[in-house]
C-alpha cells in the first residue's frame, strides 16, 4: 500500500485497468442477458407453434467456460485495447519516480551518501514493482472468469451451445486447464519487464516525462515492427518460406496467442526481457555520463 501512496500513477493505472475489467464483464453480462431474453421469447413462441424454424435452433444460453470467457473479456470487450496500449499502464508508474529524481537533481544528492550501483539497484527494484500490474490484472480476470463459468474449464458445453466457431484460444490451450493461465501470467510478467526496461532507457536522455513515455511507446512499436515485419515477415516468411512466421514474432500476440505456440511466446518474452535488461545496464554503466545527461 505504501507504493500506491507514494506514487499516484500506480493507483491511477490500477484504477483504470480495474474499471475496464469491470466494464468488460458488464458488456459480457449484457450480451448474455440479451441471449437469455431472446431464448425466453422464442420459447414462448414455440409453445404456440413448434413448427417454426427458430424452434429447432433455440438453445438455452450458458456461461462460457473459463478460458473462452477470459478470451472474450481480454481480447473482444473493452480490454481489447490492452493489446495496443497495455504497456502504457506499466511504463508510466514504473518510470515516474525514477525520471523525476533523475531530472531534478535528487539522485545526485543520494550519490553523496550511497554507492551509484546500489542507488540504481534500489530505483530499478522500485520500478520493477510495476511489472506485477498486468499479471495481477490477468490473475484477477482468470479468477472472476472461473467463478462466472461455474468453476469450469470444460470447453465442450460452450461449443455445444454456441458452435465450434466461437472466438477463443487454440484448442490445445483449452485442454491445458489451470496450467495455461499460469504460463499466460508468467509471459505477461516477462513482457512487463521488457516495457519497464525500455522506459528506464528512455529516461536518460529525455528531460520531459511525457516525451520519455512517448519515446518508450515508439521504441515498443519499433521493436514489434522489427520482430514481426522484418524478422518474422521478411526473413522467415520471405526468405525461408516459413508460413505465418510474422504471427510468431508478433509481440502483441501475448494476449490472443493466434497462430503461435505458448512455448515460443514464453521464450520470446524472456529474450525481450533479458535483452532489454542488458541494454539498460549498458545505458547506465557510466556514472559520469548519466550525471551529465541529467544536467542538460
Amino acid at each position: 500500500m505504501k507504493i500506491l501512496k507514494n506514487n499516484k500513477t500506480f493507483l491511477l493505472s490500477i484504477t483504470i485497468l480495474l474499471g475496464l475489467l469491470m466494464f468488460s464483464f458488464y458488456q459480457y453480462y449484457r450480451m448474455y442477458n440479451d441471449d437469455v431474453k431472446r431464448y425466453n421469447e422464442t420459447t414462448e413462441k414455440c409453445k404456440l407453434d413448434f413448427s417454426l424454424e427458430i424452434c429447432k435452433e433455440n438453445k438455452k444460453p450458458i456461461h462460457y467456460d473459463t478460458l473462452t470467457l477470459f478470451f472474450d473479456i481480454f481480447t473482444i470487450e473493452s480490454l481489447y485495447w490492452l493489446q495496443l496500449i497495455g504497456c502504457i499502464f506499466v511504463i508510466v508508474p514504473a518510470i515516474w519516480r525514477f525520471h523525476k529524481r533523475h531530472k531534478n537533481g535528487f539522485f545526485k544528492n543520494c550519490l553523496l551518501r550511497e554507492n551509484y550501483k546500489e542507488y540504481l539497484k534500489k530505483e530499478f527494484r522500485y520500478a520493477y514493482m510495476a511489472s506485477f500490474i498486468l499479471p495481477l490484472l490477468a490473475l484477477l480476470g482468470f479468477v472472476l472468469c472461473y467463478i462466472v463459468s461455474g468453476f469450469s474449464f470444460d470447453h465442450s458445453p460452450t461449443i455445444e451451445c454456441y458452435g465450434k466457431y466461437i472466438p477463443t484460444f487454440n484448442s490445445k490451450y483449452l485442454s491445458m486447464g489451470i496450467l495455461f493461465p499460469i504460463l499466460y501470467i508468467l509471459n505477461l510478467f516477462f513482457h512487463s519487464i521488457f516495457y519497464i526496461n525500455l522506459g528506464l532507457i528512455s529516461c536518460k536522455k529525455n528531460k520531459n516525462i511525457l516525451v520519455a513515455i512517448l519515446v518508450t511507446f515508439i521504441l515498443f512499436i519499433g521493436m514489434n515492427i522489427l520482430c514481426e515485419i522484418v524478422i518474422g515477415g521478411f526473413v522467415f516468411e520471405g526468405m525461408l518460406g516459413i508460413a505465418k512466421a510474422s504471427n510468431i514474432f508478433n509481440i502483441f500476440n501475448i494476449w490472443a496467442y493466434s497462430d503461435t505456440t505458448l512455448s515460443w511466446m514464453l521464450l520470446l518474452g524472456f529474450l525481450l526481457a533479458f535483452g532489454s535488461f542488458g541494454m539498460l545496464m549498458m545505458t547506465y554503466r557510466d556514472k559520469e555520463e548519466v550525471i551529465i545527461e541529467s544536467e542538460k
